[in-house]
């Protein structure tokens, strides 16, 4: 028997040996890759959705008895009334002149999720409540809509202004 002989054998059980732990650790790294792949691919609901403002509204710092008209040469006025135990928006009564209505559509985190116009609900007054959405509806049937986001209270609790972004035409 030759000396080279065994030599030869060893090399190719060497090289299909090294042959397979290659294919095994390509394998194992694809695997790896293709897990990774699909654990990034779940929903991460971590996340919080952004709310964003829609293009064209403002923001606003009211206080007590504050006029705001959305519209300008119409009717549909509101002013602010914060008391001690109420804070309104309150529809402005011009003799010989139509009032506006508002709704207060419920808690939202910003303007841009005052989507809808609601058909029923609209009042000459209603509360203020930070973190909410109204939709105004004018006389002349056109919409504006707005955001509470703030109410500040004194150290006495009573409400001292209140930041608001609103929109008109909705």
């Amino acid at each position: 028997m030759n000396w080279v002989e065994p030599l030869a054998n060893t090399t190719k059980l060497r090289c299909k040996s090294d042959l397979n732990n290659r294919r095994i650790i390509s394998f194992s790294l694809y695997s790896i890759a293709f897990l990774f792949f699909v654990i990034s691919c779940q929903e991460d609901s971590t996340l919080k959705n952004v709310c964003a403002d829609p293009i064209g509204s403002q923001d606003v710092t009211m206080q007590t008895n504050t006029q705001f008209c959305p519209k300008e040469g119409q009717n549909g006025c509101f002013i602010t009334k914060f008391g001690s135990t109420t804070q309104v928006f309150q529809a402005i009564n011009y003799t010989g002149k139509l009032l506006g209505m508002i709704v207060d559509v419920g808690p939202v985190t910003c303007l841009g999720q005052v989507t809808a116009k609601p058909v029923s609900g609209y009042a000459y007054v209603v509360d203020v409540v930070a973190k909410h959405g109204y939709v105004i509806m004018l006389p002349d049937g056109t919409y504006g809509r707005f955001f509470v986001d703030t109410v500040v209270k004194s150290s006495t609790g009573s409400v001292t202004k209140i930041y608001v972004t609103w929109q008109y035409a909705f």
